[in-house]
């Protein structure tokens, strides 16, 4: 519902109080003091207080003809109209029942020359059933291909395009906002490539169809350095009936980073997660931890100012499951042991940190395009030393 004028917030002011009080609105999950992010929804104590006591006295209007002006929604996309709009080459319908599917579409860019990518918008075209879509950079026409032997619109692969990508171009998933990223970033798109999506399906008990489209915003000047993600992945294995299994994995960096964001990822099992730094020098960076974790409000937490992680500084990835009957997010009705998988009923247990470096010509950093993907930038650059 909108609460955009006075009648509106009144005729809510019951529930209002009661979600603000139980702070389950605004929907911002990650603790404080835990990350110093952008765009924080979180309301002070004394912000909380005024909302609640204005619901339980009645609700003054106080002087409605001093009230700003409602400040207009934003039509069609978020963050402006792109520079570039791909979209899938025709509607997928998603049966009623049956597995999760996992569909990829190959969206073209016809790109005349290189381009650098400042920003990224998925506009899932039916989030009744879409769980989340990822963004890879061909530049191979592998996907092309596969799309060729397949004869429905698109091809199914499992955990991924099917093939080794040039490069990565974000995604989504519930509660995600798109977001410019910091001047002078910036994901580098090769000319002539594809852009292919994967998009996650979950059917809900209705015939569904969609259409899912890409919004791409360009630099206007040469970026300085180039977006790069770190997976960090830990083991998933919950027994039945634990409602406190945890998980942990730790990655030393081989290279001096500077984190931009960072972006957790579990289904409907998890608790909590948090992801820390250890400093050479033995300091704790805190990056994010959430302590009550929600599959529908999930967000890429992007940091005030990069933290600089020096060479040799341990990430952690720590997470907490509920694999109880008690858990209210329980997708089965006798508790089963849950693995890692992409169907929203498996488990997942991933935090990726967005990061850029000084010297994109460090071995080590060469070394890590190669163990997490693929990267553009070293694609671009072959192409331009030949």
């Amino acid at each position: 519902m909108a609460l955009d004028t006075y009648g509106a917030a009144r005729r809510f002011s019951t529930n209002i109080a009661a979600v603000v009080r139980s702070r389950t609105m605004p929907p911002w999950k990650p603790v404080e003091g835990h990350g110093d992010h952008v765009d924080v929804r979180r309301l002070s104590d004394s912000d909380r207080e005024d909302l609640v006591r204005w619901a339980e006295g009645g609700c003054p209007a106080g002087e409605l003809a001093r009230a700003p002006k409602a400040t207009p929604r934003p039509e069609g996309w978020s963050l402006g109209t792109p520079d570039l709009v791909l979209t899938m080459p025709r509607a997928w319908k998603v049966p009623s029942s049956g597995p999760d599917d996992y569909r990829c579409f190959v969206l073209p860019t016809g790109l005349k020359a290189d381009q650098e990518v400042v920003a990224v918008e998925y506009r899932a075209g039916n989030k009744r059933v879409v769980h989340h879509v990822l963004g890879f950079v061909d530049t191979a026409g592998e996907g092309r291909r596969r799309d060729a032997a397949d004869p429905a619109a698109g091809y199914t692969s499992f955990g991924g395009p099917g093939f080794l990508p040039t490069g990565e171009m974000g995604g989504w998933a519930p509660g995600n906002a798109p977001r410019f990223l910091p001047d002078g970033v910036a994901r580098p798109l090769p000319a002539g490539s594809d852009i292919v999506i994967q998009v996650h399906y979950h059917p809900n008990g209705t015939q569904e169809t969609d259409i899912t489209k890409v919004g791409l915003y360009f630099a206007k000047t040469p970026a300085k350095r180039h977006l790069r993600i770190l997976p960090l992945l830990a083991k998933v294995d919950v027994p039945p009936g634990d409602p406190a299994w945890n998980t942990r994995q730790s990655y030393a960096l081989p290279m001096q980073v500077d984190a931009l964001f960072v972006v957790p990822h579990m289904h409907l099992l998890g608790r909590k997660i948090r992801v820390d730094a250890r400093l050479p020098d033995g300091k704790s960076e805190p990056m994010v931890r959430i302590d009550d974790w929600d599959f529908n409000w999930q967000d890429t937490y992007a940091f005030r100012e990069p933290v600089r992680l020096p060479r040799g500084s341990v990430l952690t990835l720590d997470a907490t499951f509920d694999n109880s009957a008690s858990n209210p997010r329980q997708p089965v009705a006798q508790p089963r042991r849950v693995t890692w998988g992409e169907a929203t009923t498996d488990e997942m247990c991933v935090a990726f940190v967005g990061y850029v470096v000084e010297n994109e010509d460090d071995p080590a950093v060469r070394a890590l395009d190669l163990l997490f993907g693929g990267s553009s930038v070293r694609r671009l650059k072959a192409k331009a030393s030949r």
